[in-house]
């Protein structure tokens, strides 16, 4: 890139050579200045930027256009296809039809503020998921200036709504006991098992195939997910090297387990050349692996049934979590089971219970030192 000062009658023009286009034209940008000193100034203004590659050159390209771009020629090669249909339901349904149109040089801080407003205050959605919004724009923000299509990431500048504190839901041993009793000889007795003994998200209970359990060693790995995308189903390697993980089964959990298996040739049987063949452990009567947005329901169902609170099928794995380490199993334990790849984050959730759990320990270590002294 070049440039370089003309007289024109009584004021002086600036041209910045810009490169070429894509057919092969020369770009070039004009300045007009009333002096030769205001003209060098303006010269020397962009090569200095150029030098600090500070310089984009100005483009109509709208925001939903390099979005777009973004998504095709980032999103789609790094991230996981979950990944990136959680970035195109937020740009479709939100971001395209407010800020869509504004071109990407022009979109400034104050238009995504705004927006954020707009979130809560006209479409009611919380802080949190306001913050994934910004998560969104942000990183696509990062990308459009690696490219240097733009100066700065103006989302930088933001004020994010304040944080919402998640608290999970627990049940207790009791409560556990009851859901297991409810669920006993229904199509969901083993995904509820399985979440229950091992804290087994969703997806890898219905991602859970035969040929990753071994009953005779009494293990299982997880190796794979199914999760829904719009309308259809997937099936994943887990989100990361920590939920790859091998779990031991206990007696109880083999015991259901092999009963399941059982159940399973049974309705094989039945169903003759209508049964599905799957190798998923958690199918319905037909032997069709069971849908993700299916298990949640039969679950609500169970709960209404047995008359328990409610709470996500997720929730589950918080009072595993919970019950573990509230009978003092160390956090290491707890989190690698649950397969988290950040033990801070099953600190973060379960705190409280350690908290309970610690005065648990201290008053056991009392009682311990009080039957010695008695002793002596």
């Amino acid at each position: 890139m070049g440039g370089k000062i003309s007289k024109r009658g009584q004021s002086w023009q600036v041209t910045i050579e810009c490169g070429k286009n894509a057919q092969g034209k020369r770009i070039r940008k004009y300045f007009s200045a009333k002096t030769k000193t205001e003209a060098e100034n303006i010269l020397t203004e962009y090569k200095y930027k150029i030098l600090k590659e500070d310089f984009v050159e100005p483009s109509l390209m709208t925001f939903a256009e390099f979005l777009k771009h973004w998504l095709n020629h980032y999103v789609d090669k790094n991230c996981e296809v979950t990944t990136k249909a959680g970035y195109e339901n937020v740009i479709r349904k939100h971001v395209n039809p407010y800020l869509g149109n504004i071109p990407l040089q022009k979109l400034s801080a104050l238009h995504i503020q705004e927006y954020y407003s707009y979130l809560m205050d006209e479409k009611g959605l919380s802080p949190t998921t306001v913050r994934r919004h910004h998560s969104s724009i942000r990183k696509a923000l990062d990308y459009a200036f690696q490219k240097q299509l733009v100066t700065k990431n103006v989302a930088d500048r933001v004020t994010l709504p304040k944080r919402q504190e998640y608290e999970a839901a627990f049940f207790t041993d009791k409560q556990v006991v009851s859901l297991l009793e409810a669920v006993k000889g229904s199509e969901i007795e083993a995904p509820v098992n399985l979440a229950v003994y091992l804290g087994l998200r969703r997806g890898e209970v219905c991602g859970l195939r035969w040929k990753y359990v071994d009953l005779e060693k009494q293990v299982l790995e997880v190796k794979e997910t199914r999760t829904r995308i719009s309308r259809e189903i997937i099936t994943k390697a887990p989100k990361t090297k920590k939920s790859h993980r091998v779990l031991y089964l206990s007696d109880q959990l083999v015991k259901i387990l092999k009963a399941h298996k059982k159940r399973q040739k049974e309705n094989k049987m039945l169903f003759g050349r209508e049964y599905v063949e799957s190798d998923y452990v958690c199918t319905m009567l037909d032997g069709e692996p069971i849908h993700p947005d299916v298990l949640s329901h039969r679950f609500q169902d169970a709960l209404k049934k047995s008359k328990l609170p409610h709470i996500r099928f997720h929730d589950i794995r918080h009072t595993v979590a919970s019950l573990l380490l509230h009978n003092n199993i160390p956090i290491l334990n707890v989190s690698e089971m649950l397969g988290r790849s950040d033990v801070g984050i099953t600190l973060k959730i379960y705190g409280h219970v350690l908290e309970e759990a610690k005065k648990d320990t201290a008053i056991k270590m009392a009682e311990i030192l009080k039957g010695k002294r008695a002793s002596r």
